[in-house]
Formats: C-alpha cells, structure tokens, sequence
C-alpha cells in the first residue's frame, strides 16, 4: 500500500484496488497540477471519499467532478457538510456525527468529535487502522484566556485517549506550528506510536515537517516527510494485533 501527498489535510492511501481520499479541498487551496495528480491517482479504481467538516480548506462542493474518474466511489461525511450543502452530496451519501460507526462491506468507520468542526475518523481496512484526524488537534492558541486553553488540553486529552484506544498503524494529523506543540502531533507521535505518521495541515509550508523531525529526535515512527503534491510513502504492514 501507499500514501500519496495531495495538499494540506488532502491525501490519498492506496490499498490494493481501493483508494481512500482525504479532505479534498476547494480549487482556490490547491497549487497547480494537483487536481490532475488527484484525478490520474483515481482514475479506474474504487474510491471511498472522506470529508472531515466543511472548511473550505477540508471540503469542496464539487467533489464528485474529481471522483468522476474512480470506477466506484463511496462518500463518507460529517454532519455539517449535510447540513450546509445538502445539494452537492450524492443519493447514497453516508453522513456521519461524533461517536458513530459505519459498516462498510469490507471496511469499518468509527468517529470522534472534533474540538474544530465535524469529525475525525478511525478506519479499519484490511487489517490495517488509519486514523485522520480532520481539524481535530491541540488548539492552544498563544493568546487564549486561561479557561478556554484549560477546556482545550482537557479536550485533547480526552481525544488522545480515544485515539490510543482504536491504536492506529497509520495516523495522520495536524502539525501546525502556530500553536503550541506543533497542535499536537508531538503527543500523537510520542504517546500513540503508530507506525506512521503523517503531518497535516501546513498549508503547503512543508518546511514545518523538517522542524517537527528536529524537535522529535529519536523515534521508532515513520515520518513522511512529503515536500509537495504526488509525493509517495510506501506501507509494509507486519503482524498486527
């Protein structure tokens, strides 16, 4: 299996025939030539969208342009992306809100609640765990009030403590060095482990991962260090309990 940067929290894992897509964005978050990498990615092959929330950075209405060239394609989205654009969504669309689980025929989707918008999803499929966390991340914003910073590294723990329960082999989460902790993906990386980790939400500023290696140091995860659009990381699963 792959992974293949597209932009931002938008990013493809290829298993077997099936390809999972990430958090497509909106035309005006994308740098040149990503669509067409997207499309090409997709084309022929078995989609199963996610969208996270309605950000303009996380969701574009006009998804199924891009999924246009997939051979089967599966919507799963959050409930404020039904609510705000009811129209843009196909007839079998599978909306999701915090804390449920979807079955699909050979994959499973459980959710959490988000501290941003919508939610994050924890996805079992072929044996291997994918955790994406959406916009779901250590918001400790340098200029909040004591109480809401207190509310937010509860929140996060809370958060953290799920995301260790479901284990991930693979996390992908916000990496965003306006905030403290790089919003959090030093705790995901040190405390949950996966196998590997891939840093979202930089805004094509690719530089932050290079500054989230140094202040890691020394670890057993694998960081994909992408640096723009159709880079690739290749995924061995071993054993997996």
């Amino acid at each position: 299996m792959n992974i293949i940067a597209i932009h931002h929290n938008c990013f493809i894992v290829n298993i077997n025939n099936t390809s999972l897509l990430f958090d497509y964005p909106q035309s005006d978050f994308l740098p040149s030539g990503c669509h067409e990498i997207l499309s090409q990615q997709l084309s022929g092959r078995r989609c199963i969208a996610f969208a996270s929330h309605s950000h303009r950075d996380h969701f574009c209405p006009n998804l199924s342009t891009v999924l246009s060239s997939t051979n089967h394609a599966t919507w799963i989205v959050s409930d404020d992306i039904a609510d705000m654009y009811p129209e843009a969504l196909p007839e079998h669309v599978i909306v999701m809100e915090p804390q449920q689980t979807y079955h699909g025929r050979d994959f499973d989707v459980t959710t959490l609640e988000s501290n941003d918008l919508g939610v994050a999803f924890c996805i079992t499929i072929n044996g291997i765990r994918i955790y994406h966390g959406g916009d779901l991340a250590k918001w400790r914003w340098p200029k909040a009030p004591p109480n809401v910073d207190r509310a937010v590294r509860l929140g996060w723990n809370k958060a953290l403590a799920n995301i260790a329960d479901f284990a991930p082999h693979i996390a992908f989460s916000n990496a965003d060095t306006r905030v403290a902790d790089f919003s959090g993906a030093l705790d995901v990386i040190r405390i949950i482990q996966p196998d590997i980790f891939v840093p979202m939400h930089v805004f094509g500023n690719t530089s932050w991962i290079n500054d989230l290696v140094s202040t890691l140091g020394e670890t057993s995860t694998q960081i994909f260090s992408y640096t723009g659009c159709g880079d690739a990381m290749t995924y061995t699963p071993t054993e997996h309990p």
